[in-house]
């Protein structure tokens, strides 16, 4: 499903769901969102 979504997503619209992701992760101890933009 993440695969499809971020397939399925572009540009803008996909930085703006890495940094949802990134503030949904900030208070667990491992970051997953932390890796590098692609």
């Amino acid at each position: 499903a993440l695969a499809m979504r971020t397939g399925s997503a572009r540009g803008g619209e996909f930085e703006e769901f890495a940094a949802a992701l990134r503030e949904a992760m900030k208070p667990l101890p491992v970051r997953m969102a932390d890796a590098p933009p692609v």
